[in-house]
């Protein structure tokens, strides 16, 4: 009998430009898409086998890594900037936001208590301090 079996799902931000990476002999190969195919790309979101499916695990945005977390739409507790990378410092500022602005979570930075936000569905996203985001 024929029959279509889903395996994952792929974004549509990722999937023009999907690649398979390599594997290990026996084991599944991760996948890799981004920025609707276009190159140069800062933002490649990788999916991994889960025994059953492809998962979206984990996003390689500007050389920062970011794990794929189920965070919600947040409010930021005072202004806060978004920034391109997960540090004060070093971060270029995209965007200011007054206090009480909502943030959709997609995921914490691995190397620092940062957040990857996005602020609205044609904003920039990027990093904000996690301590500065608060369940509504």
């Amino acid at each position: 009998m024929d029959a279509w079996t889903e395996i994952g799902a792929i974004n549509g931000y990722d999937a023009p430009a999907i690649e398979v990476l390599p594997a290990e002999a026996g084991k599944f190969a991760s996948l890799r898409g981004g920025c609707y195919g276009q190159q140069p790309c800062t933002e490649f979101t990788h999916y991994e086998w889960n025994g059953q499916k492809y998962d979206r695990t984990w996003i390689d945005f500007k050389g920062h890594a970011v794990d794929v977390v189920p965070g919600g739409l947040m409010t930021i507790t005072q202004d806060a900037a978004v920034r391109d990378a997960p540090h004060a410092k070093r971060g270029q500022v995209l965007d200011e936001y007054p206090v009480g602005t909502a943030m959709i979570v997609i995921g914490t930075a691995r190397d620092a208590p940062w957040s990857f936000v996005s602020p609205c569905s044609s904003c920039r996203r990027g990093f904000i301090e996690t301590a500065l985001l608060q369940k509504q």
